[in-house]
């Protein structure tokens, strides 16, 4: 058992809230997660919480709490117990045999208060139980500060040693000291066990900002808590009081204490102000209960006790505190709690559960939830019930949380969920449940109410078209495709985007990519620089005083080595280049020498010797400085350019290389060692403004002395890296060359929009831009993640991007299913024979057999080839007696390659190596294409404007069918008005039937506005379906595979029925009534093109409907059905683009039912016209296009 006397520390308990339970670990819970109670004065009160361990081993555990927040009573008849002490009152003062106390710290092992006279230069303590000084020595003159951690007093803040902290132990003995960067002239520290916190006097140019070193990081100053707003210039005094949590920070001036809360990122808000002792120069101190402060007067030797505005004392008891839980067992904690005249209000406290497992190391985690007592004070209890809005049906597991406290309730088997004596108040409820939407609500607590609070979940569905975005751009070239995101859901989906790319080249900026022992793979000492171009490393060596240039590969093998220029013993220390040529210097000469080793030009550095050496592509100079001079700007022809000089700042620069890209206009990068510390380290200058800006600390595990460096885009084509050379003895490893991200380049994929919301049951277009200016030739990979509050949570979308400035070497690997398959490919194989091309397939045994257009085929199973060879430009079918994947590889044919095309039939292929909307990807032969089919007998049709056939796809093969020869060269950009009418959505009432290499197209047109499906029976089997679109049909008949025993589908001349589901009144209907527009009706014939119209299917429609008309495109004449539900006047007529009636068709009161009328365009010109027809206060469009 263990009894808490506690002290508010007026504190707010904030919490972050998550879908998944705040405090559940792992397999071990807390039930209920969040206590509330009501109490009463001099009385006892218990109230209990279980910890559940789900686990198969047996969980050790301890129960901590503490108070966090105080809320006194609101109204005078609440207020019947003690009065607080008002913070900043005088609880006690002590006699010191001191003036002029100025840094001041709390011993709690010993439980002394430690102070610092400043006149005096003594260091001393005081039993503050008897008030006696229990140590009086000497400490360092002139100091100003201290704090107390970890058994050690951290002096500091003081003239004569303005870097140095002093650390001495409770015996008055100095046991090292601490060099920091920071100058602590007129300041006050405060610290805790990881950080030191450092406040500046008003004297010493103080503006209320707090400085953050960092103790395991060297103390690294590493941020500024700015508290200027509310303390102006007069800071003297800091400690940090951490049992206090988010409102841990406590500033002084000379009359006023001020206590801050500070967020994750260092952001200060004010909490509290009150006024106190009046006193400059001295420091703070607290000692788990009251702040403590000298006297800074020359007259006065006393120290203050000064009260925090805490409440007083409050008695809880945790029974037991500690212990094991048995594995899969649960352990009851029962909480007592019992007030003392404590004050009347809501107590907010916080207990904390570790849980750690039996080992040598056992990881010890936490869970933290509240405990809430009401202490004379009414409460109120929240109930309700959880659904699924879509169905109805309980939800059981969804989690319901207080916005005050870390305080929640998970809804049960039914649904329900209960939250009792909670204070009153206004809460935010919040309601959360894996793959539902968040959702909030504000309730008013009142005293003695039973509130009810019910939500039903709604929920969103990310679903993406196309799932992956794919395209081939030539160079300095752009494309803007489309990526459709469909809410499936009932709720909003709420999103945003980010871009990123693979591997290492997402690397963040200054992570350690990769690194090479070049010292002892070269067996060189003294390696000084290296430069990346060509694929191939360029290494600057001293080789045993006959320096000379390394080229290596990127794996790092030796390929061979020439001279450096120049005489001297070491050699080059920098270098660089230009796009052509080497540059560096040796001793007093600049050498610019072709990448083979061959001296082009040399001129007089300005300096003896020259160490460092870039080149800057923006101003077309080369910058020349050394370790300890300026670098000045320099033309190639060795002149100096008038006033081209920056300042080195102090640096003792070792590499020096320009970044052409930096985001903040600073592109001349330094690479250097740090004096104090000896790390290394990158500064950046930006030259207009001569001002040098810190970049980052460079930390590589085998550490080193800085040498040269080099920022390149051609080690990895998606990022700029920086080539770093580090210096380190053979001893340990020798010298490195490390090659450093600097950043990733996604600027060649966007998106837009890039947050934003969807509603439920709607789909976005997103604007896809894929931009290959200042690319090189390559295949560029990224992601588009989105991150939402649909299913799931997070979705990606690859992007794939080819650059290139003709054929390439590469690889194309092509899905195949059980069955026929039609394919093709997008590059030349590297031997065309069929029988090498499916040698992997024929040894996995999937492969059964191909032919190509001409009905020549490849039948491993007896042996047979007569297909002459593969052609890229052709189609092939294959049939698969399962699924596999076919690799090639070969060099890439270009997507706008022409390909010749003759009258009739053939089977073609599709070289643009992303997928394109058929009516885009053939616009260039719609005046001779009758009609385009894909391997499952979807089509396009021109002359009847209709298209199913949805996207080609890249290793997909098509026939197509001509009027004439021609020669089709693909588009990837819609270029002409027929597109937009595909439209592939898959039907769901029929089967799919047997997919074979044979069929016809149908298309069926109907007076109705009928939602269903078409389904082509020859007795009771399926031969083909399809889905009705707009009061169109598009129907593939199959015809029968003659490879195999069964039948399969039709054979020639045989008739066939056609069945219609209708999806609206879920029946199917024989159609009996069709008129015959195109072809010989209901008879099968391999690749022929039959339409007909459906006649009388329905005698009233249910609705008003305006079908597109047909034939569309149309020469002279088209037919425009329409129907109408009830009597009404019609008004159909005719316009342009331009919105411009040009002709009536019909104008009158009609009689309810299915109707056509002819429109007639002579004197009309070839294009796009709009029948636009109005009845019964509604408008209903269709598009024609006239072509004559």
């Amino acid at each position: 058992m263990h009894k808490f006397t506690l002290f508010s520390l007026t504190c707010i308990l904030t919490f972050t809230l998550s879908f998944l339970p705040i405090c559940v670990l792992g397999e071990i819970s807390v039930d209920p997660a969040g206590v509330a109670v009501q109490a009463a004065n001099e009385e006892v009160t218990e109230t209990a919480f279980s910890i559940i361990n789900n686990n198969d081993i047996d969980y050790n555990f301890n129960v901590s709490f503490n108070i966090v927040e105080f809320q006194a009573a609101e109204n005078e008849e609440e207020e019947r117990g003690p009065v607080r002490d008002d913070p900043g009152e005088i609880i006690r003062e002590f006699d010191v045999p001191y003036f002029n106390t100025v840094g001041m710290a709390w011993d709690e092992e010993n439980g002394w208060m430690w102070g610092i006279a400043w006149s005096d230069s003594r260091l001393y303590a005081m039993d503050p139980v008897n008030g006696d000084v229990v140590f009086n020595g000497a400490c360092p003159r002139s100091t100003l500060s201290m704090f107390y951690s970890d058994g050690l007093l951290y002096i500091g803040g003081y003239n004569n040693s303005p870097n140095i902290i002093f650390r001495y132990d409770t015996q008055g003995r100095q046991v090292d000291n601490i060099r920091i960067q920071r100058n602590l002239t007129w300041s006050h520290i405060a610290g805790d066990d990881r950080y030191i916190y450092v406040v500046q006097y008003p004297n010493a140019g103080g503006q209320g900002e707090v400085y953050v070193l960092d103790r395991e990081d060297n103390y690294q100053e590493i941020a500024t808590i700015d508290c200027g707003e509310w303390i102006g210039d007069q800071s003297y005094g800091v400690v940090a009081i951490h049992d206090h949590r988010e409102n841990w920070l406590w500033l002084s001036d000379r009359e006023s204490l001020y206590q801050f809360r500070v967020d994750e990122e260092w952001n200060a808000e004010l909490v509290r102000q009150f006024e106190t002792v009046e006193s400059g120069h001295t420091g703070l101190a607290h000692d788990g209960e009251n702040l403590w402060r000298g006297i800074y007067d020359g007259e006065t030797r006393l120290w203050y006790v000064i009260d925090d505005g805490v409440p007083e004392k409050l008695n809880v008891t945790i029974e037991p505190d500690g212990g094991a839980v048995e594995a899969n067992g649960d352990q009851e904690i029962i909480i007592t709690i019992a007030p003392e005249n404590s004050d009347i209000g809501v107590y907010i406290g916080s207990l904390s559960v570790q849980f750690w497992g039996d080992g040598e190391n056992p990881e010890i985690t936490e869970i933290d939830f509240s405990l809430i007592v009401s202490l004379e004070t009414p409460v109120a209890n929240i109930s309700g019930l959880i659904t699924d809005a879509a169905t109805g049906e309980p939800l059981e597991g969804a989690q319901i949380s207080l916005d005050l406290y870390t305080y929640y309730r998970i809804a049960d088997d039914e649904g329900g969920y209960a939250m009792n004596q909670l204070p009153r108040g206004v809460y935010n409820l919040t309601f959360t449940a894996p793959d539902y939407l968040m959702y909030m609500e504000e309730v008013d607590i009142n005293e003695g109410e039973e509130i009810e609070v019910d939500h039903a979940f709604l929920h969103s569905e990310f679903l993406p078209d196309p799932d992956e975005i794919f395209a081939e751009l030539a160079l300095d070239s752009e494309t803007e495709l489309s990526l459709d995101i469909t809410n499936g859901g009932n709720g909003p989906l709420t999103y945003s985007v980010s871009k990123h790319l693979l591997g290492d080249a997402d690397s963040d900026p200054w992570t350690l990519r990769q690194s090479f022992q070049v010292g002892e793979l070269l067996e060189d000492g003294n390696i000084y620089a290296a430069v990346y171009i060509n694929d191939h490393f360029y290494i600057a060596g001293g080789n045993n005083n006959q320096p000379v240039i390394y080229v290596l590969n990127r794996d790092g093998e030796l390929l061979e080595s020439f001279d450096q220029p120049g005489e001297s013993r070491r050699g080059i220390k920098d270098m660089t280049y230009d796009g052509e040529l080497f540059w560096a210097a040796d001793e007093d000469i600049v050498y610019g020498f072709s990448p083979d080793g061959e001296v082009q030009t040399s001129f007089e550095a300005p300096y003896n010797p020259t160490t460092i050496i870039t080149w800057d592509c923006d101003r077309e100079c080369l910058w020349l400085g050394s370790t300890t001079r300026d670098p000045l700007g320099y033309d190639r022809a060795g002149n100096q350019i008038e006033n081209l000089e920056v300042d080195r700042s102090g640096l003792r620069i070792y590499g020096m290389s320009y970044w052409q890209e930096d985001p903040d206009d600073s592109p001349l990068y330094l690479y250097h060692r740090e004096l104090e510390t000896n790390r290394q380290v990158v500064h950046k200058v930006n030259i207009e403004e001569d001002d040098t800006t810190f970049v980052a600390y460079l930390d590589p595990e085998e550490g080193g002395n800085t040498q040269g460096c080099f920022i390149t885009n051609q080690f990895d084509h998606l990022s700029w890296v920086m080539l770093g050379i580090a210096s380190i003895s053979s001893n340990e490893g020798g010298d490195r060359l490390n090659i450093w991200q600097v950043a990733n380049n996604t600027g060649w994929f966007n998106i837009d929009p890039d947050e934003g919301v969807i509603d439920a049951e709607s789909t976005l277009e997103f604007g896809i831009t894929l931009n290959s200016t200042g690319l090189i030739p390559n295949e560029y990979s990224g992601e588009f993640v989105f991150a939402h509050d649909g299913i799931g949570g997070l979705s990606t979308i690859p992007v794939t991007l080819n650059v290139g400035d003709g054929p390439r070497q590469s690889d194309q690997r092509i899905g195949l299913r059980r069955g026929w398959n039609m394919v093709s490919a997008h590059l030349e194989p590297e031997d065309p024979d069929v029988i090498v091309i499916t040698s992997v397939l024929v040894e996995n045994e999937t492969f059964q057999m191909m032919k190509n257009g001409s009905g020549q085929f490849y039948n491993p199973q007896f042996n047979f080839n007569n297909i002459p060879g593969g052609n890229v430009a052709e189609g092939y079918w294959v049939k698969m007696s399962d699924a596999d994947e076919l690799v090639m590889s070969g060099m890439t044919v270009d997507w706008d390659l022409p390909i010749p095309l003759l009258q009739g039939w053939q089977m073609i292929s599709y070289y643009p190596a992303q997928p394109v909307d058929a009516t885009i990807a053939l616009s260039g032969l719609v005046e001779l294409l009758l009609i385009a089919k894909d391997e499952q007998g979807r089509f396009y049709s021109p002359p009847f404007g209709f298209s199913n056939m949805g996207e080609m796809e890249p290793g997909k093969g098509y026939q197509l069918k001509l009027s004439e020869d021609a020669e089709l060269v693909y588009r990837l950009r819609e270029e002409e008005e027929l597109a937009g009418l595909s439209d592939n959505s898959n039907p769901v009432h029929f089967q799919t039937p047997s997919i074979t290499s044979r069929n016809m197209s149908l298309l069926v047109y109907t007076d109705t506005q009928a939602r269903g499906e078409i389904g082509a029976f020859c007795g009771d089997q399926l031969v083909g379906f399809g889905l009705i679109q707009s009061g169109q049909c598009g129907v593939s008949v199959w015809g029968d595979d003659r490879s195999t025993n069964n039948p399969d589908g039709l054979l020639e001349n045989q008739s066939y029925r056609l069945v219609l589901w209708d999806a609206e009144n879920e029946k199917t209907v024989e159609i009996q009534d069709l008129e015959i527009i195109l072809g010989d009706g209901l008879v099968y014939h391999t690749d022929e093109f039959t339409v007909v119209k459906i006649n009388n299917l329905a005698d009233v429609p249910n609705e008003f409907y305006l079908s597109s008309a047909y034939p569309n495109p149309f020469n002279m004449t088209t037919v425009i059905p329409f129907g109408l539900s009830d009597q009404v006047k019609v008004n159909i007529g005719v316009y342009d683009v331009k919105g411009r009636l040009i002709q009536t068709l019909r104008n009158e009161k009609m009689e309810a039912g299915h109707h056509k009328l002819v429109w007639e365009a002579k004197g009309f010109s070839t294009g796009i016209y709009f029948v636009r027809m109005d009845c019964s206060h509604r408008s209903f469009i269709q598009k024609a296009i006239l072509v004559k």
